[in-house]
């Protein structure tokens, strides 16, 4: 009988203990201050990897139907390989472009220009910052409105987000050439697949780096 009492005893000393640190941790995340907003959004980007797609071809989807809603006539897919393996993924479109002072919002969950819209794919805007950490931890946005406009660009890195308690700044828009493999893929000169009109059709680019999840991770089979 007094084993099953020192038993119990001990079993009930464990669970407070651990009521008492669960309840010390909430106390500590709560005192580290900064914005009380209703989502830690950087909490929110980290788990947004887990979520929606079953692979890159299904989480490209999304960037494809964003550029068909932008009016593209070509939506071009093109990898930065070393030897076979997949380093970098880069879509290009010649769709209406991306406003320059709404460039860092496309980057946002929920950073849609189409709200209150029901007859267009990217109402909420999940779709582009959601595929786009899906398979890496790294992605950026070129994109201009007018073919005499340099490229203003965008980046987020997961691992090197700027957050200020629960907020986490939008990235500042830069002034930059596309990448030189990019461009190389579009002034072409004797390419399978040209993209029409060159490096003047080109509106945006949207580039996917650090992949580290993906389940092609070789261009043959990811081409097939």
């Amino acid at each position: 009988m007094k084993v099953k009492d020192s038993a119990q005893q001990h079993l009930k000393e464990q669970r407070e203990y651990v009521r008492k640190r669960h309840l010390e941790a909430q106390r500590r995340t709560a005192k580290k201050g900064g914005a009380t907003g209703l989502v830690d959004e950087k909490m929110l980007a980290h788990t947004m990897r887990s979520v929606r797609y079953q692979d890159e071809g299904h989480a490209a989807g999304d960037v494809i139907d964003n550029a068909i809603e932008a009016g593209a006539a070509q939506v071009h897919l093109v990898f930065r390989t070393e030897g076979a393996a997949i380093q970098e993924i880069a879509f290009i479109d010649d769709g209406s472009g991306i406003d320059p002072s709404f460039l860092p919002h496309a980057t946002k969950w929920g950073g849609s220009s189409n709200e209150g819209r029901r007859n267009t794919f990217g109402r909420f805007g999940f779709g582009l910052p959601s595929a786009s950490v899906n398979r890496g931890t790294r992605f950026a946005v070129y994109s201009r409105i007018d073919a005499k406009k340099p490229f203003m660009s965008v980046t987020v890195d997961l691992n090197n987000l700027k957050a200020e308690g629960q907020v986490v700044s939008l990235p500042e828009p830069d002034e930059l050439e596309l990448p030189q493999w990019v461009s190389d893929y579009v002034t072409a000169e004797k390419a399978e697949n040209p993209f029409e009109g060159g490096l003047e059709a080109v509106r945006t680019v949207v580039v996917w780096s650090d992949l580290d999840r993906l389940e092609w991770k070789k261009r043959q089979k990811a081409t097939r």
